[in-house]
């Protein structure tokens, strides 16, 4: 198997896995349980949250670990609205967010409030984010591109436009690919995930700044200073721990690598393009089939046991498949014809090589849709 869709979900890593089964194993009281094996499960809780404060520069008490980064996303903007909403009624965001961001928002526009989407390509935060701005939210690297955006500069413009507006980043795709520093990003709140960097699903983080109050979205325990109720996924948290503890271990500069081999072997066909949308991170890469539609082209790589995406997995299912693509000035060929491919560490170039080479008789084995 040859699998490019690691920005939908990364294998998790032997450390991951073997902390997991050790917390299973060893550790599987309720860590909320007041005796000895209750506090032996919390001690996974809490070196989870130790590992993301070192990871992100931040306090452990200002991270909050929920069931994922949907949720994380959800409970950050909610909050902000309702927080905010007494200071201003416009909300920004980039134009190219995850439906985590971009449908959450949309839920407020029948209140009342103004949700201005912008176009990370065109300076249009400086232009839209004023005085009545209560929430900016704008994702690091976008899921579909590999788009890097704006964010550094986003608390810059905040504070220049004289906004009450706290900023929130989705930082799901960047960690563990890109330096991520709260200080340095001057965010309010930021959003990771496990499952994106070789560790298990159903936990993430949002990192919270002190002095930010936020509410909570479901009710029903004081598991996260009743922020997020429920039973804490101790296995899940040992797995994630270890994920991020091996990050200082990754080699970024081989994911450089394999961008350059791909972008180099791509020059050799003329109906395969690279796209490219202002600075970008590289271990996400879209590219477009000219007159191949892309759906089709994604079965025909799974023949060969090549496992590439359309899009963000969490829209693969709807009709509606380019929106970010359009979003950024692409034409409609171009976002049907479009594939993503995203690498992980353990991706090579002899894989890319073969994914030439099953590419390389696309025009022998598929009907162009667009002539």
């Amino acid at each position: 198997m040859i699998y490019f869709d690691n920005s939908a979900t990364t294998k998790p890593s032997r450390g991951c896995i073997a902390a997991v089964t050790e917390a299973m194993e060893r550790r599987f009281a309720n860590a909320s349980s007041l005796h000895r094996e209750g506090v032996l499960a919390k001690s996974d809780i809490d070196s989870c949250r130790k590992a993301l404060s070192l990871q992100l520069g931040c306090g452990a008490s200002e991270i909050l670990l929920t069931p994922g980064g949907t949720f994380s996303n959800n409970l950050a903007v909610k909050t902000a609205v309702e927080m905010q909403r007494r200071r201003g009624s416009r909300i920004v965001i980039s134009s190219v967010e995850h439906p985590s961001v971009s449908e959450c928002v949309k839920a407020y526009e029948s209140a009342g409030f103004e949700v201005v989407p912008c176009n990370p390509l065109n300076g249009d935060f400086e232009k839209y984010i004023n005085d009545k701005t209560i929430l900016v939210s704008c994702m690091y690297v976008n899921n579909e591109t590999g788009l890097i955006l704006p964010v550094e500069k986003l608390a810059g413009i905040i504070e220049q436009a004289g906004a009450p507006a706290l900023l929130h980043i989705d930082a799901v795709q960047a960690l563990g690919k890109l330096p991520v520093d709260v200080s340095r990003l001057g965010c309010d709140m930021l959003t990771v995930s496990a499952h994106k960097i070789n560790g298990p699903k159903g936990i993430a983080a949002l990192y919270v700044r002190r002095g930010v109050r936020i509410s909570p979205l479901t009710y029903g325990g004081e598991q996260e200073n009743s922020l997020v109720p429920g039973t804490y996924n101790s296995p899940a948290c040992a797995g994630f721990a270890a994920a991020l503890r091996e990050l200082s271990d990754k080699d970024t500069a081989h994911i450089e690598r394999l961008y350059c081999h791909f972008t180099t072997r791509a020059r050799e066909f003329d109906f395969i393009r690279v796209n490219t949308f202002g600075e970008h991170a590289p271990h996400i890469i879209n590219i477009t089939f000219d007159g191949y539609l892309g759906e089709n082209v994604l079965h025909y790589l799974e023949q060969f046991g090549i496992f590439t995406s359309q899009g963000s997995a969490c829209s693969s299912h709807s009709k509606t498949k380019s929106r970010t693509l359009e979003a950024l000035g692409a034409d409609r060929r171009t976002a049907d014809c479009s594939l993503r491919l995203s690498f992980d560490f353990d991706n090579t170039e002899a894989e890319i090589d073969e994914f030439f080479t099953a590419c390389a008789q696309i025009p022998q084995r598929l009907i162009r849709f667009y002539k």
